[in-house]
C-alpha cells in the first residue's frame, strides 16, 4: 500500500514534472503517506484541470485540498499550494497568487539545507511562477529577473524546468530591450528542449513562440512569422489547445505589423496579412473564451483584434474606401474599449495598453476629444503610482514599479502628440513658442520616464542624434 501512494503521487504531477521520477521517499512522513488516500485522486484532478485549462475548477479544488492538509508542511501540501497560486494568477486574481506562492516559498526556504531534491525544485518553480506573476500580469521586469535568477540553482539538475526559466528570463530581456542577453537564453532553452526529445516537443515550441516575440519586437519580421507559423503547426500537431491561442496571439501580431508596412507592400498584400491577423485572433479569442480560462490572454487577444482593424481603416483610407474604412474604425474601437473594461478591475499594465491603443487610434482619425477623454482615463488609474515614482530619484533603481514607467512614458507621448495635433487645427489661439514648449515638456517627460524603465529601449525609441538633442536642450529652436 505504501508503495501504491508513491505511485499516486508520481501520477498527480504535471507534465514538466513526469521526467523526474525519483522521489526521495524520505520526504514524507508514514502519517502524511497513510493519509495521502484522501486526497490523491484529487490532488491528479487538480493536475488534469490545468492540463485541461480548466484553472478556475482548479482554484477551487486546490482550495478545499489545502483545507484538507492545514497546513501540515509536508511535500505534498506544499505542491497543493503550487497549484493554487498557479491557478490565482492564471485566472487574474494575480496579488493572492502572489502571497500564497511567497508565504509558502518562505517556509520551505527555511528548511532547504534539510531537503530532498524534489523539496529544492519545489523552491525553484514557486520562484519561476513568482517571475512569470511579475512579468505577465504586472510588467514588473526588475523583480520577475530577480525571481526567474534565483530559481535557477534549484533547477539545474531538470532540463525541461530549467530550460523554462530560460525562456521566460529571456523574455523579460526582450521587454527591457536588451537583444543579445535575450536571444542568448532563449536560444539556450530552446536547444535544451529539443534535446529531450519528442516527448517535449510542445514545450520547444514555446521557444519558438519566444523566438517569434524576439525578433518581432526588433523588427525582424520574416523571422518572427517563421517561428510563429511553426510554432501554431507543432502545438496544432499535438493537440495542446492553449498552445495555439498563445501562437495565433504572437503569428497575428507579426501579421498585423506586416499589413502595416504600406511603404513595403500594395494595399492588396496589406489587406491580405491583416484578413489573416484576424483570423487568428478570432481564433485565439475563441479559445480562451470558451476551452482555458485565462482572462489576461482573452484580453491580450482582444486587444491586438483592436489593433488590427485600426491598421485596416487607416489602410482603406489611404485606397480612398471610406465606407470601409468607418467600418473598421468602429470596429477597433469596439475592440479595445471592450479590452480596456475586460482590464480595468484586475489587469492595470494591460488596461494602460489598451488605452494607449485606443487612443492611438482615435490620434490617427484626428478624433481629439477622445484622446483627451481615454488619456484622462489612463492618468486617472496610473496617478497614485506616479506620486510614487516621482518621489524617487530619476538614478534610484525601482523594482515593483518598472512596468509601470513603460506606461507613463508611453502618456506623455500621447500627451505630445495630442497637443501637436490640436493645436495644428487651432493654432489662431496658441502662438507657435507655447505651442512648441508644451509639446516639448511632455515629451521631455516620457523620455525620462523611458530612460529609467530601460536604458536600452530608451536608446532604441528615444534617442537618434536629432532627438537626443531635442531632450537634452529641450528648447524650442530644436522643434
Amino acid at each position: 500500500m505504501y508503495q501504491n501512494t508513491i505511485t499516486d503521487i508520481k501520477y498527480c504531477l504535471a507534465p514538466e514534472e513526469e521526467a523526474d521520477m525519483a522521489l526521495d521517499q524520505s520526504t514524507y512522513h508514514p502519517q502524511v503517506i497513510q493519509e495521502c488516500g484522501l486526497y490523491s485522486d484529487r490532488l491528479r484532478m487538480i493536475g488534469q484541470q490545468f492540463r485541461n485549462g480548466r484553472y478556475l475548477e482548479a482554484v477551487a479544488d486546490s482550495k478545499e485540498l489545502l483545507q484538507i492538509l492545514d497546513r501540515d508542511d509536508s511535500l505534498v501540501f506544499f505542491e497543493a499550494v503550487y497549484y493554487f497560486a498557479k491557478a490565482l494568477i492564471y485566472t487574474g486574481d494575480t496579488a493572492d497568487g502572489i502571497e500564497q506562492a511567497r508565504s509558502a516559498l518562505t517556509r520551505m526556504e527555511g528548511k532547504a539545507d534539510q531537503s530532498s531534491k524534489r523539496w529544492k525544485r519545489l523552491i525553484g518553480k514557486f520562484h519561476n511562477l513568482l517571475g512569470y506573476a511579475y512579468c505577465v500580469e504586472r510588467n514588473s521586469y526588475q523583480l520577475a529577473r530577480e525571481e526567474f535568477v534565483l530559481a535557477m540553482p534549484y533547477l539545474w539538475d531538470s532540463p525541461e524546468e530549467y530550460a523554462n526559466v530560460c525562456d521566460n528570463l529571456g523574455r523579460v530581456y526582450v521587454e527591457l530591450g536588451e537583444k543579445d542577453r535575450a536571444e542568448k537564453l532563449i536560444d539556450k532553452a530552446l536547444e535544451i528542449r529539443r534535446g529531450l526529445g519528442s516527448h517535449y516537443y510542445d514545450r520547444a515550441a514555446l521557444s519558438f513562440i519566444s523566438r517569434a516575440i524576439a525578433h518581432l519586437t526588433f523588427g525582424e519580421l520574416s523571422q518572427a512569422l517563421e517561428f510563429s507559423q511553426q510554432a501554431k503547426a507543432v502545438f496544432e500537431e499535438t493537440g495542446s489547445v492553449r498552445g495555439v491561442g498563445l501562437a495565433c496571439i504572437t503569428l497575428g501580431r507579426v501579421l498585423r505589423q506586416l499589413g502595416s508596412r504600406r511603404c513595403e507592400y500594395v494595399i492588396s498584400e496589406c489587406a491580405e496579412f491583416l484578413d489573416q491577423a484576424i483570423d487568428n485572433f478570432r481564433q485565439a479569442i475563441a479559445i480562451f473564451d470558451l476551452e482555458i480560462q485565462e482572462p489576461v490572454r482573452l484580453i491580450e487577444a482582444c486587444k491586438e483584434m483592436g489593433c488590427a482593424y485600426r491598421e485596416y481603416a487607416f489602410t482603406m483610407t489611404i485606397a480612398h474606401k471610406d465606407n470601409r474604412a468607418s467600418a473598421y474604425r468602429i470596429r477597433a474601437t469596439e475592440c479595445l474599449e471592450k479590452a480596456c473594461q475586460a482590464a480595468e478591475a484586475k489587469h492595470i499594465p494591460l488596461y494602460l495598453s489598451s488605452c494607449e491603443e485606443l487612443i492611438d487610434t482615435h490620434l490617427q482619425f484626428q478624433d481629439y476629444p477622445e484622446v483627451h477623454r481615454w488619456l484622462r482615463k489612463a492618468r486617472k488609474v496610473i496617478r497614485p503610482f506616479k506620486a510614487c515614482l516621482d518621489q524617487i530619484h530619476s538614478s534610484t533603481p525601482v523594482n515593483y514599479m518598472d512596468g509601470l514607467l513603460y506606461h507613463l512614458a508611453q502618456i506623455e507621448l500621447l500627451y505630445s502628440l495630442l497637443l501637436a495635433g490640436r493645436y495644428a487645427c487651432v493654432s489662431d489661439r496658441v502662438s507657435w513658442a507655447t505651442r512648441a514648449a508644451l509639446v516639448a515638456a511632455h515629451y521631455h517627460a516620457a523620455s525620462q520616464y523611458s530612460r529609467r524603465y530601460s536604458e536600452a529601449y530608451w536608446k532604441r525609441n528615444f534617442c537618434s542624434q536629432d532627438e537626443k538633442l531635442f531632450v537634452e536642450d529641450n528648447s524650442v529652436s530644436n522643434l
